[in-house]
């Protein structure tokens, strides 16, 4: 075919009416809408995952860990506990340990078996 063949068929077609256009424009539009309220059904689990720890907070709630007599003065031990915010997925993970010092009467001081720089 030559060059002035592919004029011709161009010219073959009708030109659009408005009625053309107009539909064409609505169905791009759609298209459109329907495209980003499928990706944002899609995408705000994800988010949601991700911003949800930001709003919810941790529990904090005394734990009996025994009595004040089974410390001695001056000893240092190591606890076990249960973490009062498990996931509950966590199962034996959730439990967590702190070594304990009793300093005198009912006055401890406990240190974190967690580094700081893990979070």
């Amino acid at each position: 075919m030559s060059s002035g063949d592919d004029k011709k068929h161009d010219h073959d077609e009708p030109p659009l009416t408005p009625d053309q256009i107009a539909r064409r424009q609505l169905l791009g539009r759609l298209s459109i809408g329907v495209t980003l309220v499928g990706g944002a059904a899609i995408s705000a689990p994800g988010v949601a995952f991700i911003i949800a720890p930001m709003f919810r907070k941790t529990p904090r709630e005394w734990q009996k860990i025994g009595a004040v007599d089974d410390f001695k003065i001056g000893e240092t031990v190591n606890v076990i506990f249960t973490d009062a915010s498990p996931l509950p997925w966590a199962g034996v993970t959730s439990r967590t340990a702190a070594w304990l010092r009793r300093v005198k009467g009912d006055e401890f001081i406990a240190f974190s078996v967690n580094f700081a720089h893990l979070g």
